[in-house]
């Protein structure tokens, strides 16, 4: 059997959470820090698993919430994998068995460690004058590195670590550190 799947489209990777209400039953997928850029927001379902996808704006602010709910037509299981900025929910109704030990909810206390992490910072020129447009970094813990494009406003930068190259459990506590390419003559400083 094809599982059921709504492919939810980011400009890049961003931190989320997700949880299942049973009446009636919706899957819900909140991205931190996300703004909803789309007009439309409600989309009819295909297959045997979504009924309906809506999205919205859960909060604004400085810590913006988008909020994707899955009106479901019943108990289903569920996994999530990134490409790029687009992450996929794949669905299967609960009663179909082929994919239920391989894709099924998993329990807070069943999490694995997380494998990625977010980084603020600011980017300052010379002077100490807030930047602003895109720019690369390369961020680096012992032993680990990821060189990334952030986008910069009025110096401000949020980046999810560990989308392209997975965090090391061993690792994910100790400090990161960020730094422009040699010569470039402007700094990162970390929030």
């Amino acid at each position: 059997m094809v599982s059921d799947h709504v492919r939810i489209s980011l400009d890049r990777p961003a931190r989320y959470t997700t949880f299942v209400l049973k009446e009636p039953p919706r899957l819900v997928v909140d991205f931190h820090e996300t703004v909803v850029a789309t007009s439309e927001r409600e989309w009819e379902g295909y297959g045997v698993a979504v009924s309906r996808v809506r999205c919205g704006q859960f909060t604004s602010g400085p810590d913006p919430v988008a909020r994707v709910v899955l009106d479901l037509d019943g108990e289903a299981f569920y996994s999530t994998e990134w490409d790029g900025g687009d992450m996929t929910v794949l669905l299967e109704p609960a009663g179909a068995a082929s994919l239920r030990d391989a894709i099924r909810p998993v329990a807070p206390a069943e999490m694995p460690f997380p494998r990625t992490r977010n980084f603020d910072g600011r980017l300052l020129d010379a002077e100490g004058r807030p930047m602003n447009g895109t720019y690369l970094l390369r961020f680096s813990l012992k032993g680990w590195n990821e060189s990334l494009y952030v986008r910069a406003r009025n110096g401000r930068f949020s980046v999810l670590l560990g989308a392209v190259r997975p965090l090391p459990d061993t690792l994910f506590t100790l400090p990161v550190s960020a730094a422009a390419p040699a010569g470039m003559g402007w700094r990162v400083v970390s929030r």
